[in-house]
């Protein structure tokens, strides 16, 4: 499993999103937003932004760093509040910044939040979308 599968799952488990396509909450997708752009409103998009090269930590531990954005975009205008949206970023910073853990048999020391969330502009349904970057410290070793 991939790193942005490995998020996806450590999000939808703290009840962030869900993965599932048929669901009305929260829609986690890899790489951008899926569906129809008039489809799935309140979506999280993961996407990866490259990262740093590997380190090796706690004697010969490798540890790769890759970094992500997550961008969360939500309901057209007279839909539901933009106060829904700001809520679901802090949700998601909760779940995610300085997780230490497990995720399908990689060992995550760290994940950090690189700067504050930043409101990047609406889509062309006039949806807004805050994006949110990230840091992890990744156990290359399963």
């Amino acid at each position: 499993m991939g790193l942005l599968e490995e998020i996806a799952l450590r999000l939808s488990s703290q009840g962030v999103g869900t993965t599932n396509a048929g669901s009305t909450g929260w829609l986690l997708s890899a790489w951008d937003f899926s569906g129809p752009s008039t489809a799935n409103d309140w979506q999280i998009a993961i996407v990866p932004t490259g990262g740093f090269g590997a380190e090796v930590s706690e004697g010969t531990t490798h540890l790769t760093r890759p970094t992500f954005q997550t961008l969360v975009r939500g309901g057209t205008p007279g839909g539901r509040s933009s106060t829904g949206l700001w809520a679901k970023v802090e949700a998601l910073i909760t779940a995610l910044e300085l997780y230490q853990g497990t995720l399908s048999g990689h060992k995550y020391l760290d994940i950090q939040l690189q700067g504050e969330p930043s409101f990047i502009g609406r889509d062309a349904n006039q949806r807004p979308i805050v994006s949110v970057n990230w840091l992890a410290l990744r156990s290359r070793t399963t």
